[in-house]
């Protein structure tokens, strides 16, 4: 439901909102809302989209979004010799976006590799994009609520009340309105 609320915002905003009608003028999107990652066949169809965009223009950005969490994790690996260089975005645009996240209801989100803010992780779609696509950006985030306690009553953290799916479709709107802006000042700053 948040990739479609995602979409529905961008082109909801286009032409009313400067910064979102920048970005949509600018850059393509692709937004495919998948509901079983871990099924095979669509995990190859979304491996194949994505080699299809590298080879016509390259991958910018990617966003894998999960629930349950509130975390927004970025490069995948655990070894030491792997690590981002200690200047590297990164880390930076992930705190940008989780503060933009939680500016819409307060809700915290953590930053950081899948095995600093949750557990090892190998073979993810943010893997995939960053080692295999080349994307300069890869994400994965993880949407409200923090825990499985706070899911719906007598249910896990996957099964919200409609009103928390529309306020996380509101968090994740705001936190990709802030990898817009990160992505298009940096370009624009790369063109000075």
């Amino acid at each position: 439901m948040v990739t479609e609320h995602l979409a529905y915002q961008l082109l909801a905003s286009y032409g009313k909102d400067k910064e979102i009608t920048t970005a949509l003028e600018n850059f393509d999107f692709y937004i495919l809302p998948i509901v079983n990652p871990d099924d095979a066949p669509e995990t190859a169809a979304l491996a194949r989209h994505m080699r299809r965009v590298k080879e016509r223009q390259g991958l910018k950005l990617f966003v894998d979004w999960h629930a349950f969490g509130q975390l927004v994790m970025y490069r995948h690996t655990c070894k030491s010799s792997s690590r981002l260089p200690s200047k590297h975005p990164l880390p930076r645009l992930a705190r940008r976006i989780a503060a933009a996240m939680n500016s819409v209801y307060n809700n915290p989100y953590k930053t950081g590799t899948a095995c600093e803010v949750l557990y090892p992780t190998t073979g993810s779609a943010e893997d995939y994009a960053w080692d295999v696509v080349g994307a300069t950006y890869s994400f994965t985030i993880e949407l409200p609520p923090r825990t499985h306690q706070e899911g719906k009553k007598g249910k896990t953290g996957f099964h919200l009340p409609k009103v928390q799916i529309a306020r996380a479709g509101e968090e994740a709107f705001e936190g990709v309105r802030e990898m817009m802006r990160f992505i298009v000042n940096e370009d624009n700053c790369k063109e000075e």
